[in-house]
């Protein structure tokens, strides 16, 4: 199994995560045979890299030769056998006890890689039309709610590009993200022109209940930031809205960097002239598959469950809600 604390995880967890990732792709520029995006996180994981010039020139771009010395502590005494002996033990149990043994391993796996854990996640999305009766977009509000730990500074990001939807995957203060394929320039404009974004949450264990609110700032780059602190234990609630392209007709939602405890509700509500047939379809974890359901309550209003008890949703599993736009 990946060793979660070797020596070059800690090296490597010295630095800022933001500061890491730009010298990351700053030593990913220059060198001839490119590493994929994802392949920081899974070295922050446990997994260890083959390719000494690469681990030198992002030593260099940190300035910290202690990250290459202690890559090569790392290497020197890692015993690739440890994993393998586990895989043959997998290998000879029978498919019974295989399938429990799957599901076992999942629930540790997930709980050492995404130990922050949200109980409680539901999100109502509407599709509404905007106010100039002409425009080339919808306006989609969303609602998002949940009991767990909400990060420091959270941000709400909308990007044009499938980098910098990347990248809002991998910050772990980021609460929502989506792509727009938009101008920039007219996607900031639009946002900035709509309502502000709305954090509250409320102290699960505080002796009163009084729910703390919080605007946010937009930057430049199309990412909304709180000024709210870190708190381990809140029933938060998220609400925003932003600008749809007409024709998309497809809203997904791909969970990030945490795990979810039992299931998920999403509500989508049509309230565009142009919209109709609400739809969705789910990607519950591997031998979950029937565990979802989408009902219609309203011709214009669908309600889709996401797993059930004892289910542990996190990164990769999801749901795609969809309509028919009228042209």
């Amino acid at each position: 199994m990946a060793q979660a604390h070797n020596q070059f995880v800690q090296a490597l967890s010295a630095h800022d995560h933001r500061d890491l990732r730009k010298a990351f792709d700053r030593a990913n520029a220059v060198t001839e045979q490119t590493l994929h995006r994802t392949t920081l996180t899974r070295w922050l994981d446990g997994s260890v890299p083959n390719r000494p010039d690469f681990v030198r020139l992002l030593a260099d771009e940190l300035d910290d030769p202690h990250v290459y010395e202690a890559w090569e502590a790392t290497r020197g005494t890692r015993s690739p056998s440890e994993y393998r002996s586990v895989v043959t033990r997998f290998d000879g149990l029978s498919p019974e006890d295989r399938e429990r043994a799957y599901v076992e391993i999942r629930r540790s796996y997930l709980a050492s890689r995404f130990p922050r854990l949200l109980d409680r996640l539901s999100y109502r999305v509407e599709v509404n039309d905007p106010p100039e009766a002409d425009a080339d977009h919808l306006v989609i509000k969303v609602s998002q709610e949940y009991d767990g730990d909400l990060p420091a500074g959270a941000r709400i990001v909308f990007t044009t590009s499938n980098r910098g939807l990347g990248d809002a995957y991998e910050d772990p203060s980021c609460l929502f993200r989506d792509i727009i394929p938009m101008d920039r320039d007219r996607l900031r404009a639009l946002l900035e022109a709509g309502p502000q974004p709305v954090l509250a949450y409320n102290h699960l264990i505080a002796a009163g209940q009084r729910m703390i609110t919080h605007e946010s700032t937009l930057h430049d780059d199309g990412v909304f930031e709180f000024d709210n602190d870190h708190v381990e234990e809140a029933r938060v609630r998220l609400s925003f809205e932003y600008p749809f392209p007409r024709g998309r007709q497809v809203w997904p939602i791909k969970f990030g960097e945490f795990r979810v405890a039992g299931g998920v509700e999403f509500t989508l509500t049509l309230n565009a002239r142009s919209a109709s047939s609400p739809r969705a379809f789910a990607y519950p974890p591997a031998g979950r598959q029937r565990e979802w359901a989408a009902d219609r309550v309203r011709p214009d209003e669908l309600v889709v469950s996401l797993g059930a008890g004892g289910t542990i949703l996190a990164d990769g599993d999801g749901v795609v809600l969809s309509w028919v736009e009228a042209g």
